[in-house]
């Protein structure tokens, strides 16, 4: 039976749900998948530059129809996690968590306006365009921030904002959630002030030359066996739902509308 690569572009704090993921593939269907995770942007990497594309790719919804866009070899979601919190209304979908320090002076997102601001990546749809988003929509001026600092990671905003070396960031909801989870002692130093949101959660997608598979997939991971049960479970995770690209369409229009208004918040 051939392997296969799978490329995970997400946080590092949920690598052992993809793993787990892939590992359900696997043993219900029978191709090695072997998960990396990997730091380059999507965009350049992902088809472009590799002799042998992964099969499967754990991205964020933004750079997934982005990449579409760009007129490459299609990605196709599989499906994305439904979180059992009540906040996201049994839906596959998510937002981004503004937090500040717990003890700061700031109350809301105008408050924010002057302040330095950590992002995970410069692509990322929670931790950048979601916000810049928003902010347009408010009318906000532009620059908004006083500075802003690339982190690399979801995990390393948070602690940047914790530690006070920067004033705020904007965290995938399910990350944050995450991390309070395996670090209580995180909702001691920061709290929230602002969510923008819902958009679709970023799914597992499969490059179109594998699109044979999908559906075979779909019906694996929606209907987990024991192992994957138990580990949905772990990270707060009611199912995994089928889902194709008519879903995410809203982040499309969400980013394209923000690209073509020229609005920026990143000081880069």
């Amino acid at each position: 039976m051939p392997a296969y690569d799978a490329f995970t572009y997400l946080a590092p704090v949920q690598f052992a749900l993809y793993q787990g993921m892939l590992n359900a593939i696997t043993r219900a269907s029978g191709p090695a998948l072997a998960l990396h995770a990997r730091e380059a942007d999507p965009l350049d990497e992902l088809v472009a530059v590799q002799a042998v594309p992964p099969m499967l790719a754990f991205i964020c919804g933004l750079p997934m129809v982005r990449h579409n866009a760009a007129g490459r070899e299609p990605l196709l979601p599989v499906v994305a996690p439904v979180y059992a919190h009540p906040r996201y209304e049994n839906r596959a979908e998510y937002f981004a968590d503004v937090i500040v320090r717990r003890d700061s002076a700031y109350q809301s997102l105008a408050d924010l306006q002057g302040a330095t601001f950590a992002f995970n990546d410069v692509g990322s749809n929670s931790g950048h365009h979601m916000l810049r988003h928003a902010l347009w929509v408010s009318g906000a001026p532009a620059p908004f921030f006083g500075r802003t600092l690339p982190s690399g990671a979801h995990s390393q905003s948070v602690r940047l904002v914790a530690s006070g070396q920067v004033d705020c960031a904007a965290i995938d909801s399910t990350v944050l959630e995450q991390m309070l989870r395996a670090e209580p002692t995180l909702t001691s130093q920061i709290r929230v002030v602002h969510s923008v949101g819902p958009y679709p959660v970023p799914p597992l997608a499969i490059l179109s030359r594998y699109a044979t598979r999908l559906e075979q997939f779909q019906a694996i991971l929606s209907q987990p066996d024991a192992a994957l049960s138990q580990l949905l479970g772990e990270y707060g995770i009611a199912r995994l739902e089928p889902v194709s690209l008519r879903e995410y369409e809203s982040i499309w229009l969400m980013y394209s509308t923000v690209e073509q208004a020229g609005y920026q918040i990143l000081d880069l």
